[in-house]
């Protein structure tokens, strides 16, 4: 009991300490953008008419931001992003506007449009393009599918992606499925890399993951990245696509959003959220809202404040559960060595005698 009142007591008071602690350092500006802006038919217009519906800026943040990064929702992209076909080298000419015979005929070619399309959107708009899509590539039977996030870098013009590792059971994959049923096409494939990706903002570049939707609920899917040993997977914050027009009550909507701000906590990293039906925000490394937006669809664009970068690491980032468990543990075998002191006849402080012996004054 004092060994659980002294965690308590630390805990709160950890707790009490992180909640008082500010951020000072002003990251990129990130755009929500809704399904009726894809690429590459986005106008830069509708962006900077947001400009004017933005908040007065805090300390730190820009008088008339320019978003550094616009961030889509789950599966925005209409046009699937195919990997055998990545290179657009051969493409030339103008962009078509009748997408149907590219559809329909030649592969290749569809493939390079969308890559072009992507480019193209983050080239005119000089921001990093983070859009959810569906990732295609081939395998020895059928094609390959994958729920993706694709990061579009203006700089290289590279086109990165991260493959949703946690998928959800028996809506996105069939598990312990075998033989024909396990080859059906309707289901996804799961990832098996995080993806890394990064935007310049001025001068500055920073380092950021993305998570898919039911990621948020695999605390293992954030820790790494805000080990200091680990560089190589370190984020300075993270951006999230999600659906969650499933569930009409809104419940799933606020037991994920509470859900991301324990993330957020965790981590000790922002978190920006861009969920179709759900509640799209940004968090900072508290767990605390800086911007909410209801489970309205997003029609027109929305800029956020600038994202607060938290590089200090979190007890729980660099320990895991480790501590508590081994704490229980303790606990545990403590128990069971008193109660089988007490089996034993053997007890803390006075020796425990049969009840038929008179017992020594």
């Amino acid at each position: 009991m004092l060994g659980g009142a002294c965690v308590l007591a630390a805990s709160i008071g950890y707790g009490t300490w992180r909640m008082s602690q500010t951020t000072s350092e002003a990251g990129p500006v990130i755009c929500l953008m809704g399904e009726l802006d894809l690429p590459p038919f986005v106008d830069r217009k509708r962006i900077d008419g947001q400009t004017s519906n933005h908040r007065t800026p805090t300390e730190g943040e820009n008088e008339s931001p320019r978003p550094q990064l616009l961030l889509w929702s789950e599966l925005a992209l209409h046009h699937k992003l195919i990997a055998p076909f990545d290179d657009d080298s051969e493409w030339v000419g103008e962009l078509p506007q009748d997408l149907t015979d590219l559809m329909l005929g030649e592969l290749p070619a569809y493939a390079r449009y969308v890559r072009r399309c992507l480019l193209k959107t983050s080239a005119d708009l000089d921001a990093v393009v983070v859009i959810g899509c569906e990732r295609l590539e081939p395998g020895s039977d059928a094609w390959r599918r994958f729920n993706s996030v694709a990061c579009v870098d203006p700089t290289d013009e590279s086109i990165t992606y991260y493959d949703k590792k946690n998928l959800v059971p028996w809506s996105e994959f069939l598990p312990y499925a075998t033989g024909s049923v396990g080859a059906a096409t309707s289901s996804y494939r799961h990832g098996d890399a995080p993806g890394v990706f990064r935007a310049a903002c001025g001068t500055q570049t920073y380092q950021f993951r993305a998570a898919i939707c039911y990621d948020l609920c695999f605390s293992e899917h954030f820790r790494p990245t805000a080990d200091e040993d680990n560089k190589l997977s370190q984020a300075d914050f993270f951006v999230q696509c999600g659906s969650e027009g499933q569930d009409q009550t809104g419940t799933l909507s606020k037991v994920m959003f509470r859900m991301a701000q324990m993330r957020a906590i965790e981590s000790r990293r922002a978190i920006v959220r861009n969920v179709n039906l759900g509640y799209s925000a940004l968090i900072d490394s508290r767990g605390l809202p800086r911007y909410v937006i209801g489970r309205q669809p997003i029609t027109d664009p929305v800029i956020l404040p600038a994202v607060p970068i938290d590089r200090r690491v979190s007890v729980y980032a660099t320990w895991g559960d480790a501590p508590l468990t081994w704490f229980c543990a303790t606990i545990g075998a403590l128990v069971c060595l008193r109660r089988g002191a007490k089996r034993i006849g053997i007890s803390c402080g006075r020796p425990e005698w049969p009840s038929n012996e008179r017992r020594p004054d």
